[in-house]
C-alpha cells in the first residue's frame, strides 16, 4: 500500500518509486495517477475525453493528441476498457466514446510493490554487501545483453537494466550513512566505465566457481562487458592496458600466461587485496591489533616461524656471513629511505627478494630466521610441497592464494612479516617445452608464480637445493642470490661445540671441546650434526650410567651416513 500512497502524493510522477517499473512515459503516468485519485472518490470508470480535457487542461481538439497514451496503457494492461477489441487493432478515435478504469493487475502492483517487482525496493542500503548485490545483478544483465542478439530480448533486458539503475540510484540517495565502498569510489574518482569494471572484478573475487571466475575476468570478457552499450571495443580495451588508470593506481592488476587449450597468451584481471580490505575492513584500528600467531590460527597453508638466533650465532662461511650482514644493513629503514629519495625504491616498506641455495642442512632455513631476527621481523612460513593438488586448476589457484593471503595478513600486522618459501624447487625449476597436459598446467603454475614474485612488495626469502635447475626467468627476479656451502673443518668444529650439551656427563678423557675436534673430521652438514647429537643423547639417556663416549657418536654418524639419501650408502669414516 505504501507504493500506492507514494504514487498518489507525488508532485512529480517521475520521482514516484514505481515510475520506472510502470514502463510508461510521464503523460501516461499522470493519467494513471488521475485515475487513482478518482478511484478513491468512488469513481471506478471515467470517460476518456472528459478525463483528458480535465487532466491536461486542454480543448477537445488538442485532447485528441493524448489518445495514443491511453492506447499504450491499454497495451500495458494497466487500464481496461469495456470494449473487447484487441488493443493493437483499435483505432484511436474509437477510444473517445469509451470508459476506462484501473486494471486488477495495476491495483495489485501498487499494493504489493517490490513483492511483485524486485526493482521497486527503494529502501536505504543496509551495508556495502547490500549495495554490491544490486551491482552484481547489473553485471549479470550486462553479460546477458552481450550474449543475446534478438532485438526483442535485448529490448526487454535494456528495460530491466534501466529499472535496476533507477533502483540503485534511489536506494543510494536514501542511504544516510555513507557506505565504505562509496567512500572508496569517490576517493579514487572512478568513471562510470571504471565503476562497471570494478564491480565486475569484485563480483569475480566473491565467486566460488573457479572456472567461471577465470572466464569472467579475462581481457576479452571484460571488454565485451564494457561494450554492451555500443561503445567501441578499442576505447574500452584502453581501460585495461598496462598504463590504464586503474592499473596505475594499483586498484587492479593482471596476470599473463599460456592458455592450455587456446594455445595463446591470456590476460586475466583481478582486484588488489588491499582494495578488498579497504571495502570490507576500512577501520585503521584493525591493523596491528593482533599477533601473527593469532592471525594464522585458522590458516591451513601458513605457519608463524619464531626466530631464536641472530646472525652472530649462525655458523657460516665468512663470505656468506658478510653477504648476509651487508644485506641486513641495506634493509635498514634509513637505507631504504635513502634509496627511495634516489628514486630506486618506489614503495614505503623494505623491499628484497632473496634466494638461498645450497645442499640440505647447510643453514638456509636457520639463516632466514636469523636474518628476520636481525631485521626485527616475524616470519610467515610456507611449505611449497603443500601447493601441489590432484585437481586441475587448483594448483594455479593456490599459487596466487599464497601471495593474496600474505598481503591480507601483512595488512593486519604492524610490521609486515617476511614471506619464507621453503624448498621452492618445484616453482623455480626450468619450464618444460613438452605438450603434455600435466606439463602445461605446471608451466602455467610457474608463470603465475613468476608474475607474483615480479610484483611482490616486502621481503621474500626462498630456498632451493638445486640451483642448476633454476629457470633463468626466476633468477632475474631475485635481487640477492646467496650460496650456502657445506661447512669446512673449522666450521664443523664450531658446530659440534655449539650442539654438544654443555651440562651432560662425558666419559674421560673426553670433553665437549676435545670431542668436537675429533668428530669434525667427518664430513657432515650442520643439520646432520644437530641430528647426530640429538639421536646420541636419546640413546645415552637410556643407559644405567649415562656417559657420552666417542663410540656413541661414531655409531650415530655411521647410521646417518648410511641413511643419507644425498650420497652413497657406504662412505666410511674418512676425513
Amino acid at each position: 500500500m505504501q507504493h500506492f500512497i507514494d504514487f498518489l502524493q507525488a508532485t512529480d510522477v517521475r520521482h514516484a518509486r514505481i515510475f520506472c517499473a510502470l514502463k510508461c512515459g510521464v503523460e501516461e503516468a499522470l493519467i494513471l495517477q488521475y485515475l487513482c485519485k478518482e478511484y478513491l472518490k468512488g469513481h471506478i470508470e471515467l470517460e476518456v475525453l472528459p478525463l483528458l480535457e480535465t487532466l491536461f487542461d486542454t480543448p477537445t481538439y488538442l485532447a485528441l493528441g493524448y489518445l495514443k497514451h491511453v492506447k499504450h496503457l491499454l497495451e500495458l494492461e494497466w487500464i481496461t476498457q469495456e470494449k473487447r477489441t484487441k488493443y493493437p487493432d483499435v483505432l484511436l478515435l474509437e477510444l473517445l466514446d469509451g470508459c476506462i478504469s484501473l486494471s486488477p493487475a495495476f491495483l495489485k502492483f501498487v499494493q504489493e510493490g517490490h513483492k511483485t517487482h524486485c526493482f521497486l525496493d527503494t529502501t536505504p542500503y543496509e551495508d556495502h554487501l547490500d549495495y554490491c548485490n544490486d551491482w552484481f545483478l547489473k553485471i549479470e544483465f550486462l553479460r546477458k545483453l552481450h550474449r543475446h542478439k534478438s532485438p526483442r530480448a535485448r529490448a526487454h533486458l535494456e528495460q530491466q537494466l534501466q529499472l535496476l539503475e533507477h533502483k540503485i540510484a534511489t536506494r543510494l540517495q536514501r542511504t544516510k550513512t555513507p557506505l565504505s565502498i562509496q567512500k572508496f569510489l569517490r576517493k579514487h574518482a572512478l568513471s562510470p566505465k571504471e565503476e562497471t569494471l570494478f564491480f565486475a572484478l569484485l563480483k569475480n573475487a566473491y565467486s566460488q566457481d573457479y572456472t567461471q571466475r577465470e572466464e569472467a575476468c579475462s581481457f576479452k570478457s571484460l571488454v565485451d562487458l564494457l561494450s554492451t552499450d555500443g561503445s567501441t571495443r578499442t576505447s574500452n580495451a584502453a581501460l585495461l592496458n598496462p598504463n590504464a588508470t586503474l592499473v596505475k593506481k594499483n586498484i587492479i592488476d593482471f596476470e599473463e600466461f599460456l592458455d592450455s587449450f587456446e594455445q595463446g597468451l591470456v590476460r586475466q584481471y583481478f582486484l588488489q587485496e588491499w582494495v578488498l580490505g579497504a571495502i570490507t575492513a576500512p577501520s585503521s584500528h584493525i591493523k596491528g591489533s593482533t599477533t601473527l600467531k593469532h592471525i594464522l590460527k585458522d590458516s591451513d597453508i601458513f605457519e608463524a616461524l619464531e626466530p631464536k638466533l641472530g646472525l652472530d650465532s649462525v655458523i657460516l662461511s665468512q663470505k656468506t656471513k658478510d653477504t648476509l650482514e651487508i644485506l641486513c644493513k641495506q634493509m635498514e629503514p634509513s637505507m631504504q629511505a635513502r634509496l627511495k629519495a634516489w628514486g630506486i625504491n618506489k614503495g614505503t616498506q623494505v623491499q628484497a627478494k632473496i634466494i638461498f641455495y645450497g645442499p640440505p642442512g647447510t643453514g638456509k632455513t636457520m639463516s632466514a630466521l636469523a636474518l628476520a631476527k636481525s631485521l626485527k621481523k616475524e616470519v610467515l612460513g610456507f611449505d611449497c610441497s603443500k601447493i601441489l593438488s590432484m585437481y586441475v586448476g587448483e594448483s594455479e589457484k593456490n599459487v596466487r592464494r599464497i601471495f593474496d593471503d600474505y598481503r591480507k595478513i601483512a595488512r593486519q600486522c604492524k610490521n609486515a612479516p617476511i614471506l619464507f618459501l621453503d624448498e621452492a624447487d618445484q616453482f623455480l625449476s626450468t619450464r618444460t617445452t613438452t605438450s603434455s597436459g600435466a606439463d602445461k598446467m605446471h608451466n602455467q603454475m610457474q608463470n603465475i608464480f613468476l608474475h607474483q614474485i615480479e610484483k611482490f612488495e616486502g621481503v621474500l626469502i626462498a630456498t632451493t637445493n638445486l640451483l642448476e635447475t633454476l629457470d633463468t626467468a626466476f633468477s632475474r627476479r631475485f635481487n640477492h642470490k646467496i650460496e650456502f656451502k657445506p661447512p669446512t673443518f673449522e666450521q664443523r668444529v664450531r658446530l659440534w661445540e655449539q650442539y654438544l650439551p654443555a651440562n651432560a656427563p662425558y666419559a674421560p678423557p673426553h670433553t665437549p671441546k676435545s670431542l668436537a675436534h675429533a668428530l669434525a673430521r667427518y664430513t657432515l652438514s650442520g643439520g646432520q650434526i644437530a641430528l647426530v647429537v640429538k639421536n646420541t643423547a636419546y640413546k645415552v639417556a637410556t643407559y644405567p650410567q649415562p656417559l657420552f663416549t666417542l663410540e656413541d657418536f661414531l655409531a650415530e654418524i655411521k647410521k646417518e651416513k648410511q641413511g643419507n639419501f644425498e650420497g652413497a650408502k657406504n662412505i666410511g669414516f674418512g676425513a
